[in-house]
């Protein structure tokens, strides 16, 4: 009877026998080794399969930038005053309208007198009584017939009668009410017939020469700003004004944080007005900076923003900081002095990757 092996049992058999005599060989092959059974080191093996870049690269230096800040805000009177009652009663006429320009001192309303005549009358008649009491006393005190305490007791009299006469003056003064600055008269004003109490106002008058222009700064930009710098501003209207700082808020604001800053502009012909929407230029003073193509600005991972650079034959990436535009460019900061920036191919290239640079020898446009 002949032994009969099924074909699927052949082919193990064959697979087995032909492993065996390859393991009596006693040959080895490991993987990531030479022919020779050496072993380069990782740093080697990793620059063998490290792609070089060849990438283009401008040299720039960096260049003394005269910079704008750009201020929106408003104008705004430098005085505004409520000119009002010292004293109560009622407002006999008013002596100005809204629109007319007064000066210090000019009269504004007048109330009237009430009874304060009749308290001037009987002030008057108190001191004169009381004058001709010490005048008297004075001279019994001589002839010894009055006592010292009488005389100072009138002597106190007299005084008290001045100071109440004085009193019922200054308040019949007070029933004229006058402009304690110079300006234009605006709403509130009050009416004939009204009866104004102490504190409530008989007109308002604003002062526009000079305007203040209000506008914010933000913090980034506000230790730029100076007392004195010189400004120039453009109102929504069309007019145009030259100014300078002479306010700088200490403080930001705490929902904005943002700084208030005043520029003070002349006005001496009224027509600039009051609460106008304005954009002031203000000159910074001129910072170092490297005006380069917006075109060579990328995007690292963490999202800054930044050029790449080359450093001894390796690609660097530098953040940057955005200063402004021209024509010519963008400006940047925060760059050293002088730095080679990658023109083209800055998108193909991470750091400390080795790059054959092709210097450009054209010099960057100057702004």
């Amino acid at each position: 009877m002949k032994l009969r092996i099924k074909g699927s049992y052949a082919l193990a058999l064959l697979f087995s026998a032909g492993l065996a005599g390859w393991m009596a060989t006693g040959t080895i092959i490991q993987g990531g080794l030479a022919d020779d059974g050496t072993t380069p080191p990782p740093a080697e093996r990793m620059a063998s399969i490290t792609k070089i870049f060849k990438v283009a690269a401008r040299e720039f230096v960096a260049q003394n930038r005269s910079a704008d800040l750009i201020i929106r805000g408003r104008t705004k009177a430098e005085q505004s005053v409520g000119i009002k009652a010292e004293t109560q009663g009622q407002l006999l006429k008013r002596h100005v309208s809204r629109g007319d320009i007064v000066r210090t001192g000019d009269l504004l309303c007048t109330l009237s007198n009430g009874v304060r005549r009749a308290r001037l009358a009987h002030a008057q008649a108190s001191l004169t009584q009381v004058e001709f009491d010490l005048t008297a006393k004075s001279k019994l005190l001589k002839s010894g017939f009055a006592s010292a305490s009488q005389v100072q007791s009138l002597k106190a009299q007299a005084d008290a009668a001045r100071a109440t006469l004085a009193e019922v003056n200054l308040d019949i003064e007070r029933t004229e009410i006058r402009a304690p600055l110079g300006g234009t008269v605006v709403n509130p004003v009050a009416e004939a017939g009204d009866v104004l109490k102490t504190g409530d106002v008989c007109a308002t008058v604003i002062n526009y020469d000079p305007m203040l222009v209000i506008g914010q700064v933000g913090e980034r930009d506000i230790n730029a700003v100076q007392l004195g710098a010189s400004a120039t501003i453009k109102l929504v209207t069309g007019q145009t004004a030259l100014g300078k700082v002479t306010y700088i808020a200490r403080t930001a604001d705490a929902a904005t944080r943002t700084f208030e800053i005043e520029i003070t502009i002349p006005n001496s012909d009224n027509k600039i007005r009051d609460g106008v929407t304005s954009i002031s230029t203000l000159k910074l003073p001129p910072a170092p900076g490297h005006l380069i193509s917006a075109g060579y600005l990328t995007l690292a991972d963490d999202g800054r923003v930044g050029v790449n650079t080359v450093d001894q034959g390796k690609a660097k990436f530098l953040p940057v900081k955005i200063l402004g535009s021209s024509t010519k460019g963008m400006w940047v900061g925060g760059l050293p002095k002088k730095v080679i920036i990658i023109t083209i191919g800055q998108e193909y290239v991470t750091d400390d990757q080795p790059v054959e640079v092709q210097l450009e020898v054209q010099p960057e446009a100057q702004s």
